[in-house]
This record gives C-alpha cells, structure tokens and sequence, in this order.
C-alpha cells in the first residue's frame, strides 16, 4: 500500500501533466528546494495558487518530502540529466549559473543541479554526474600535495 506521501505526489505529478504544467512545477520545486535552509521567504510567494494551496494543506515534513520526491519524478520524466554540487559553502546566483551553462554545454545536455554544502571541502567544487567526478576542492589538492610529498620523502632516502 502507498504512504500518504506517494499518493500525494502521484497527485501532483498527475495533475502536473495533465495541465502540461510539469516543466513549471519542476522549476518551482527546484526554487523551493534551493530556498530551504536559510533566508526570511519559503519560496512560495510566486508559485500558482492551485499549488501554493495544495502545499499549504500538508504538515511541513509531509510538503518537503512531497516536494523532494516529486523533483525526483519529474526530472527522470523531462530527461534532465543528474548533477549534484557539492561546494564549502552556498553558490550565488551567478555561479550557479555559470556552473549551470558550462555543464549543460559540457554534456550536450539539459542539466537538473542539486547543490550540497559541506564545509570540509574547505573551498572549491566537487562536481558529480553519474559515475563521473569532477573534483576541484582544496580538501583533494591538499590530499594530493601531502601524498606527492610523502612519495618524494620515500623515493629519495
């Protein structure tokens, strides 16, 4: 039996294509996501109605799930390729979308980006698409540089 979450995202997912509103309601859920964590405004102030009520119905764990999970169907149903950041701290809106437009023409592809902090990473991005890498932080340049040092150590005794 499907949990009250599945159904509600069926529902929206439904009602998203039927209304041929899948690509703006992916884009909303994308803005909704983004925004959460920080700043004084939900992201729900430009959203249509119809959504910004059917959202409003649920408890706040319920809307964030459902909203999580209906990012994740609708962007396999528009083919957006998977991308995930992960960066020492938030991108602003100019290197996200830097970031954005050089992957999609990097990939030949329309890109879905879902970024993830991580302050270990000290500075710089780690880029993953699928079973590619690309890591250009500080934590793997340091990583690097002390094992280049410890190989010049032991190859020179």
């Amino acid at each position: 039996m499907a949990s009250m979450i599945d159904r509600y995202v069926n529902d929206l997912f439904d009602y998203a294509v039927e209304n041929n509103q899948l690509e703006n309601y992916y884009n909303i859920a994308v803005t909704l996501i983004r925004g959460s964590g920080g700043g004084d405004s939900d992201g729900m102030e430009n959203i249509p109605d119809e959504l910004y009520s059917f959202l409003r119905l649920l408890p706040n764990d319920d809307a964030d799930a459902v909203i999580s999970k209906f990012f994740e169907m609708a962007r396999e149903r528009l083919g957006l390729l998977d991308v995930k950041i992960y960066s020492a701290a938030p991108l602003t809106f100019a290197q996200w979308t830097d970031v954005e437009t050089k992957l999609t023409d990097m990939f030949g592809k329309d890109i879905s980006l879902v970024m993830k902090v991580d302050k270990s990473l000290i500075g710089g991005l780690r880029i993953v698409v699928g079973h590619i890498i690309i890591d250009n932080t500080i934590k793997t340049r340091l990583a690097e540089m002390k094992k280049n040092v410890y190989k010049e150590v032991y190859l020179n005794r």
